[in-house]
């Protein structure tokens, strides 16, 4: 998903709850609830202009998947409110693995991942 275009916050909870709808039913796992899809909303909106793979986690929250050349960022975004990130290589080989506090934070740190002056 590649938006070009700021979207307003209420646009971009819109379209993270329609991956949740779209990804349902959550027979095998925990859905992903408000606090998960409020995450991935304030990313959407703050990260408009960064193309990323959107979708449910079976650990119960969002996923956030973002390719910069040949790194890849994996961002888990908890039910709980837990957030953390993990950047592989394309052959797999592990380079990060790190929580993180706020959303502001993961914000920066995909920015600076994206070379985005954040």
């Amino acid at each position: 998903m590649t938006l070009n275009t700021p979207l307003t916050y209420e646009q971009a909870l819109q379209k993270a709850k329609e991956v949740v709808e779209r990804e349902s039913p959550y027979e095998d796992y925990e859905a992903p609830n408000d606090t998960s899809i409020q995450m991935a909303a304030l990313l959407i909106f703050n990260l408009h202009n960064i193309t990323i793979d959107l979708s449910t986690t079976v650990e119960g929250g969002m996923y956030v998947g973002i390719v910069n050349e040949y790194k890849i960022m994996h961002v888990e975004l908890y039910n709980d409110g837990d957030l953390g990130y993990i950047v592989e290589d394309i052959r797999g080989d592990l380079w990060e693995n790190e929580d993180v506090e706020t959303v502001k934070e993961m914000i920066d740190i995909i920015k600076k991942f994206c070379i985005l002056e954040a």
